[in-house]
């Protein structure tokens, strides 16, 4: 004897017309239950599908709300889809005590999603900030270029170094004369990108030679001004004054 199941209740949303309850000896009609997310426009529903193999026999909305705009129906919708697990449950718990028990509770979830993606942006905002200062950082500090003064098998020294690379130096046997030369380098920073271009092609004692003379032209110029400090190092005192 077949035994045929009751013909299913009117569907409650507009969509398929639900397929007549297949016979019980037909192979995969075991009904099952599905509980999905659907959007419609602005409208976002939850809805409870009865299925019988590929065949829709009955469809219940089990929760829905109409958004203002896209924006935040796509917010609810994206939220929702975020909570699989909860879907059942939620369903079962609104067709027992209505949809108006349940919108409190997708209201609080559609803000927390929207607060986190909110922040995530945000951190992602600043982390790409701070990537970025890094970046730059690391480029100042790996083309800036530093006068450093240092002693080299007994020689007193001053080099050029851009980052850690050593461009330029100079050697003197005494460390009055270094300190000399000093006191006119160190007011050339503004041209030490210029002498690195410089010995890229160029010759480091061409360079010496030209800066040491630009030195003594600039000791006799502020001699003759009056504002020479005298002694071995004249241009101690000297702040880089044209």
């Amino acid at each position: 004897m077949t035994t045929t199941l009751p013909e299913p209740l009117p569907t409650s949303v507009g969509g398929p017309v639900p397929a007549a309850w297949p016979h019980t000896d037909i192979a995969g009609s075991v009904p099952e239950f599905c509980v999905s997310i659907e959007r419609d426009g602005n409208t976002v529903r939850i809805v409870r599908d009865l299925l019988c193999g590929d065949a829709l026999a009955h469809r219940v909305i089990a929760w829905s709300a109409d958004y203002a705009d896209a924006v935040d129906a796509t917010d609810a919708y994206e939220a929702l889809s975020l909570q699989p697990d909860l879907l059942n449950y939620w369903s079962v718990g609104a067709a027992a005590f209505g949809a108006r028990w349940l919108t409190p509770t997708i209201s609080a979830h559609v803000q927390e999603y929207v607060t986190e993606r909110i922040e995530s942006r945000l951190m992602a905002d600043r982390e790409a900030d701070e990537a970025r200062r890094s970046a730059a950082e690391e480029l100042a500090a790996a083309t800036k270029i530093t006068l450093y003064y240092l002693v080299r098998e007994k020689m007193f020294c001053l080099t050029l170094e851009r980052g850690d690379d050593e461009f330029w130096s100079i050697a003197f046997d005494e460390k009055w004369e270094r300190e000399r030369f000093g006191d006119w380098m160190q007011w050339q920073d503004h041209r030490f990108a210029e002498f690195a271009e410089y010995m890229k092609k160029g010759d480091r004692f061409e360079l010496e030679r030209k800066l040491l003379r630009e030195m003594l032209v600039t000791e006799q110029a502020v001699k003759k001004q009056g504002l020479g400090a005298g002694g071995r190092r004249p241009l101690r005192f000297w702040r880089g004054e044209a």
